[in-house]
């Protein structure tokens, strides 16, 4: 025995990395690490001298999932394999089993369809009308008991203060029966955003007529005119559009679409102060 440089027996721990992880999902089954535990504590000899050298980081811990052993009750173990990033020829590592506890059940894949929302008031004068969703079908994997759940998934879309089309890539949100949403975290979706695109267009009365009288420029208010005018005369927040000898400024506009092409264009005038 060195006197000087005797033995010594210290405790690490150490981050389990998951290697062929792709092994579970092959056979049809997705697994939970029981009680989240991603650490492995085991013992390590060594000289005194290098023993005080090291910290947890110089270990690794590897469960290999094409190792897996599969059991009756829903459970199954996988064993860890403990080696040293340095001093690996001077060290004795306590390998008594090691083993990462899973919770193991049923891979289950089901198509969803996608249901389109807004949120948010759009503009005064102007309200939503068609929302589409590109692709409105999202196939969702995971554990069946979680994938069993889905009731819902949906596509929301922010139109706050907007007065003409807006479009947007947004992450679906999945709901339960019971209007709750899911954790994703055991969830692989088909594609992890879809396109959402709200329709706001001009705003009509209940009896679909427009909300000011028909005149020659559009419609009429004591505050503001209304302008409808041929989809090949682009107008833009900014223009100037002169009737009866009278200039106004556009103070919104967009196109009005009709089977994904613009029928005509729609603005919102107001007439331009003289001085």
């Amino acid at each position: 025995v060195n006197i000087d440089d005797p033995d010594k027996t210290s405790t690490f721990t150490t981050n389990i990395t998951i290697a062929n992880e792709n092994a579970i999902a092959d056979m049809g089954k997705s697994y939970s690490i029981i009680n989240d535990s991603g650490t492995v504590t085991f013992r390590v000899t060594a000289k005194r001298s290098i023993i005080e050298r090291l910290t947890n980081s110089d270990f690794k811990a590897t469960a290999d999932m094409e190792n897996i052993e599969l059991h009756d009750d829903g459970t199954a173990i996988v064993p860890i394999d403990i080696s040293a990033v340095r001093y690996s020829s001077q060290l004795d590592i306590d390998r008594k089993k090691k083993n990462l506890e899973l919770a193991v059940e049923d891979l289950q894949s089901n198509q969803f369809k996608i249901t389109a929302e807004t949120t948010g008031t759009p503009a005064e004068g102007s309200a939503v009308g068609e929302l589409k969703v590109s692709p409105d079908v999202l196939t969702i994997s995971g554990p069946a008991s979680v994938v069993s759940q889905i009731s819902k998934v949906q596509a929301v879309i922010d139109v706050s203060e907007k007065f003409s089309d807006v479009e947007d890539n947004v992450v679906p949100v999945v709901y339960d029966a019971s209007g709750n949403t899911l954790d994703t975290s055991k969830l692989t979706f088909s594609q992890d955003t879809v396109q959402i695109k709200a329709f706001v267009q001009p705003l009509r009365r209940e009896s679909g007529e427009e909300p000011f009288s028909v005149t020659a420029l559009g419609a009429v208010s004591e505050q503001c005119w209304r302008y409808l005018g041929p989809a090949e005369m682009a107008v833009t927040m900014g223009d100037r559009v002169i009737c009866g000898g009278r200039q106004y400024v556009v103070r919104r506009a967009a196109p009005f679409y009709a089977g994904g092409e613009i029928a005509y264009y729609w603005a919102i005038l107001h007439p331009e102060e003289t001085t």
